[in-house]
C-alpha cells in the first residue's frame, strides 16, 4: 500500500498544523515515491486517544494534498465517532 504512518494522542486544534507537515514531509520523503503509483496512505490509530474537528479537518487536507485514499487501522470507537457524526467514515476507509 505505500506510506505507513501513526497518529499518537491527541490530534487537535494545538498539533494538527505540525502533524500535517510532518505527514507531508513523510509522504514525499519516502523512498522511490512515485505518488501516481500508491494507492494509498495507512494511518494506524491504536494510539490515538483524541481527536476534535481540527483533527478531522487535518486528515481532510492531507488527503486533498497527496491525492492519496486514506486508511485508517485501529480506530477505537471514541475516535471513530467523530467521523460517523461528520459522515467523514464514508469519505475515510476506517479499519
Amino acid at each position: 500500500m505505500g506510506v505507513r504512518l501513526a497518529l499518537v494522542g491527541e490530534l487537535d486544534v494545538a498539533n494538527c498544523d505540525s502533524v500535517l507537515a510532518e505527514f507531508l514531509a513523510a509522504v514525499d520523503g519516502a523512498p522511490g515515491f512515485v505518488r501516481e503509483s500508491m494507492a494509498g496512505l495507512v494511518i494506524d490509530c491504536a494510539a490515538l486517544t483524541f481527536i476534535d474537528s481540527s483533527g478531522l479537518a487535518m486528515l481532510v487536507t492531507l488527503r486533498e494534498k497527496t491525492g492519496l485514499q486514506l486508511v485508517l487501522t485501529n480506530v477505537s470507537q471514541q475516535c471513530r465517532l467523530p467521523f460517523e457524526l461528520t459522515r467523514l467514515d464514508a469519505v475515510f476507509d476506517l479499519r
